[in-house]
């Protein structure tokens, strides 16, 4: 993938308005409406403004609006914040998309409207023992708890409890079994390896015999392991685990609160071991999100997947995630101009980095990445109020978890005007933990 970068990016910039996930993805999860599943193609899809973003029969094809506007060679609504990233500049959902498929299926795209695997995502619950500041209460039972958000919403309750809802996936999945060369399916949470749901749909595959047709691709922390998990994953023809690890040391506990690094950074090792033990069949994917909270510590982030690449050997992707649409005011472009200046030297010394040249294939996203953000920075207005918000969620967050944005986040803190870090303390006075936080905004920056 790595020696066509070149030519995927010029795909993208032909094709302006064609993304692949449409076409090879739907997610699954519980709706706001009783008896109704939701279905995006993209965590970035903006269900608000798609006509058709419930799940309304068994053919799960909810996605033909998006896919006209495509072929008429113009932006759907909720593909906004892609349109808005690329405008700028920056590395868009549907650039990343693209950039994680070969040639080849590119061209089956535009000439056969397919491509030759498919993945039904599906978010079981909330249920979580992390509350990442870049989460949300749907995402995380404990960022819900925290939040002071009563548990009214559902997200709570796992969605194979519900046996329309499991009668609904099973079918689906047993509609799709032999008619793609690669069936993903990808599992979600909350924590993704503690839902019940999840060891129960991987049962019910193992019990039916289609863990010979199914990879199994699951969004982790690796926060915890529970007891057989590992040896119900071999059973399945491929197992890929996208592991959320954003930082190292302790600004990683600041991202992921209460986590400490060193418990993920074990319980990956155990899980390589206990592949390599078994000839198994599992992959790695290093999926970081950056923002505000860790974008000053990617430095220290290389470093550390430069040493464990050198050591793992090839096989270990890092393929960054971008923000939601909900939480914007996290992203880096929300930096105000007068601090940039150190942050784009910062990237830009690292584009150099000898893990770029080591490991070119297994870190290209990542290296597109900082290439993108340099870009955006150097173009990006300057968004005050974005910036604002962003003091005041950290000032939340700060009261609720019982951190601190000058220890745990100070290489940016210390960078900050006088002026700033007393908007922070008076922000930090205003917190009353017993009130739901207050911030929850979109991308256009209107309150929800």
């Amino acid at each position: 993938m790595a020696e066509s970068l070149e030519h995927k990016l010029q795909w993208a910039k032909d094709n302006p308005f064609m993304c692949v996930e449409p076409w090879r993805t739907i997610d699954i999860r519980a709706s706001d409406i009783p008896g109704k599943l939701r279905a995006n193609c993209c965590c970035n899809l903006d269900y608000n403004k798609f006509k058709y973003g419930l799940i309304l029969d068994e053919t799960f094809d909810n996605f033909n609006e998006v896919k006209s506007s495509m072929l008429g060679n113009r932006w759907h609504p909720g593909c906004n914040k892609c349109r808005k990233e690329e405008l700028a500049g920056g590395q868009s959902e549907r650039i990343r998309s693209i950039l994680g498929h070969y040639d080849y299926q590119l061209a089956d795209l535009l000439e056969k409207r397919s491509i030759d695997n498919y993945e039904i995502r599906i978010k079981f619950s909330n249920k979580c023992v992390q509350a990442c500041r870049m989460c949300c209460a749907e995402e995380s039972s404990l960022w819900q708890k925290i939040a002071g958000i009563e548990t009214t919403t559902g997200y709570e309750i796992d969605i194979t409890e519900d046996p329309a809802a499991w009668d609904h996936i099973t079918k689906f999945i047993v509609s799709h079994i032999g008619k793609h060369e690669h069936f993903y399916i990808h599992l979600m949470g909350g924590e993704t390896l503690i839902q019940d749901g999840a060891r129960k749909l991987l049962n019910w595959c193992v019990d039916n015999g289609y863990e010979k047709y199914l990879r199994i691709r699951l969004t982790t922390s690796f926060s915890v392991i529970p007891d057989g998990i590992l040896d119900l994953l071999l059973k399945f023809i491929k197992t890929q685990f996208v592991l959320s690890i954003d930082s190292v040391g302790d600004n990683y506990r600041y991202v992921r609160w209460p986590v400490e690094f060193q418990k993920v950074e074990q319980n990956l090792l155990n899980a390589i071991g206990y592949n390599n033990a078994r000839y198994g069949n599992f992959a790695f994917i290093i999926s970081p999100v950056f923002s505000l909270n860790n974008i000053f510590y990617i430095d220290d982030f290389i470093d550390y997947w430069d040493k464990f690449l050198t050591w793992a050997g090839r096989g270990y992707i890092i393929m960054n995630t971008n923000l939601t649409l909900q939480t914007h005011y996290l992203d880096v472009q929300a930096l105000p101009i007068q601090y940039r200046q150190p942050l784009i030297e910062k990237l830009t010394n690292l584009l150099s980095h000898n893990m770029f040249v080591r490991h070119r294939e297994e870190t290209i996203h990542i290296y597109n990445f900082l290439t993108t953000t340099i870009n955006e920075l150097n173009r990006w207005p300057n968004d005050l109020i974005l910036w604002s918000k962003f003091l005041t969620f950290t000032a939340e967050f700060d009261r609720r978890t019982d951190t601190k944005f000058s220890i745990l986040n100070s290489r940016l803190y210390d960078m900050l005007t006088e002026e700033d870090k007393l908007a922070f303390d008076q922000e930090l006075n205003k917190v009353n933990i017993l009130k739901r936080i207050p911030i929850k905004y979109t991308y256009d920056n209107t309150k929800i």
